[in-house]
């Protein structure tokens, strides 16, 4: 179990695009799309915060912190984009673009400090300086989804980091 960032989900006949990299509002061009595989384990992405963050502190190692940890962004548990991209299979009628997310940003301190209570451990915080081209806060806009697809993320933050943590345990 995993929790991904937000999703931008590009529906053409029945073929399921992600970007690349970054994510786009809709109706805007961000990134080229690349065709990904129904096997949502593709999206663990072990690079990026929850993972990352969850992994070091069970190892006992710094998690690295960008900037003060102000900085806010978008969690959304995987099975809330895997009912997304099924109502856009289900409904989509030609080509749409839809975001999916959770649309409820929090502040990588914040984060770090649930992770931290889903761990039941304390992090050491190595404080970094901002990286070049980083955005103070990203989300999902649902709106589109919500309107046509029905799509409303069930999954709360805490709900997801306890599924992950248990997940995480079992690798």
């Amino acid at each position: 179990m995993f929790i991904v960032h937000s999703i931008l989900l590009i529906v053409f006949n029945y073929e399921l695009y992600l970007p690349s990299k970054g994510f786009a509002t809709e109706g805007t061009k961000n990134s080229e799309p690349k065709m990904v595989s129904p096997d949502f384990a593709d999206l663990i992405w072990p690079d990026l915060a929850i993972h990352k963050f969850a992994r070091l502190i069970e190892q006992g190692k710094p998690i690295p912190i960008y900037g003060d940890g102000s900085m806010m962004r978008d969690f959304t548990y995987v099975d809330d984009i895997i009912d997304g991209t099924v109502a856009a299979m289900q409904r989509c009628v030609g080509f749409n673009i839809y975001n999916l997310g959770n649309a409820s940003p929090i502040s990588v301190s914040d984060l770090a400090a649930r992770i931290e209570k889903s761990l039941g451990k304390r992090a050491t915080r190595e404080y970094l300086l901002d990286q070049p081209g980083d955005v103070e806060r990203t989300y999902a806009d649902i709106a589109k989804a919500a309107r046509e697809l029905g799509y409303k993320p069930k999954t709360t933050i805490e709900e997801g980091l306890a599924k992950f943590v248990s997940w995480l345990r079992k690798q």
